[in-house]
């Protein structure tokens, strides 16, 4: 099923600089965008536990990772949707679904918008 949804995610993915196991990682990560890395690294190195995965440069290298996809993963990880607490504490003290999506959306378009422009100009 994993493989089937990165296999989905990455044509997205690769529009924008990523691939699908990150966007992917981004998605099951939504509860706490910590977890981004590690979901990623553990689905890239298929080790099933951090304890068993290969070094982090190891195992982007290996699933073909360029310094564009870092940078472009890097700049997503800096523009991407907030968390679903904190999702949830907007929507709590706004009272205003409205206001949720648009905290939703601006970081995420921000992120998108310019990860597809550094795969662009790089």
């Amino acid at each position: 099923v994993f493989s089937l949804l990165t296999a989905l995610l990455d044509p997205a993915g690769r529009l924008f600089g990523l691939d699908g196991v990150i966007l992917l990682a981004f998605i099951l990560a939504f509860p706490a965008n910590e977890l981004v890395l590690p979901v990623a690294v553990m689905a890239l190195s298929n080790a099933g536990s951090l304890l068993n995965a290969p070094s982090l440069l190891e195992t982007l290298s290996a699933a073909g990772w360029t310094g564009k996809t870092a940078l472009c993963a890097m700049v997503f990880f800096l523009f991407h949707w907030p968390c679903s607490t904190t999702l949830l504490t907007i929507k709590k003290e706004t009272g205003s679904v409205r206001w949720t999506l648009l905290a939703f959306l601006l970081p995420t378009l921000a992120g998108v918008a310019l990860c597809m422009l550094l795969n662009l100009l790089l």
